[in-house]
């Protein structure tokens, strides 16, 4: 198994006002794109593949 670079991100949390909230998973650059999240780029971490699910996230409130 390899690595995975991960991010903390801000996501939006209410389709009314569009106000963004910090995401209780970290996720793959990739997988935050395509939520329409914002990357956090100082919390970039290597995790081990299988902490990933096939979408590109972690669990809720992840921690290495």
């Amino acid at each position: 198994m390899g690595t995975v670079k991960v991010y903390n991100n801000k996501r939006r949390y209410d389709i009314d006002d569009d106000a963004l909230a910090y995401s209780r998973r970290m996720a793959t650059r990739e997988y935050i794109k395509l939520i329409g999240g914002i990357v956090i780029e100082e919390t970039e971490m290597d995790v081990d593949s299988s902490k990933v699910d096939e979408d590109g996230k972690t669990a809720i409130d992840f921690v290495s």
